[in-house]
């Protein structure tokens, strides 16, 4: 019932029909779910306790999880693998096509070398973009890869 509820919730706020608002939802919640249970599994990444999200909101501005889904994120907008069934929920699209001038972001990616690895690139390519255009950025730490640890954006 948790799921269904958090959905509706962020489906209302994402779109914006004056009529079949019900059925609207419905099918678009079927594309979604049935669009993840096709990949099946167990998954491959944990999320982070409720807690930690309200910490890095109220004290880093956080807003964003830059991988997440509608059934596992934690704010009204994030970035999903699947735009076409997520959007209706909050997606902007993916990560890798997004390109933020500013903000705080949560970035917890699947548990596989090359996202990590491709998810450090594109972190270190957005810094020096905002670096160009004059914009403050935050610094970056990561065990995984040696692209976050060697990043010139490390302190």
């Amino acid at each position: 019932f948790f799921h269904y509820s958090k959905l509706r919730g962020l489906f209302t706020k994402h779109v914006q029909v004056n009529s079949n608002k019900n059925d609207i939802f419905l099918k678009s919640l079927f594309r979604m779910v049935l669009r993840y249970d096709t990949l099946g599994g167990p998954g491959f990444q944990a999320s982070l306790p409720s807690a930690v999200f309200q910490v890095l909101k109220d004290t880093l501005g956080v807003d964003c999880e830059v991988f997440a889904s509608p059934l596992n994120c934690n704010y009204s907008y994030f970035c999903s693998l699947f735009p076409d069934t997520d959007v209706p929920f909050g997606s902007i699209g993916s990560f890798f096509d997004y390109y933020p001038d500013s903000g705080s972001f949560e970035a917890n990616p699947p548990f596989v070398h090359a996202v990590i690895v491709r998810m450090a690139k594109h972190i270190n390519s957005l810094l020096k973009r905002s670096q160009k255009t004059g914009k403050k950025q935050k610094s970056t730490k990561g065990e995984r890869s040696t692209l976050c640890t060697h990043s010139l954006f490390c302190r």
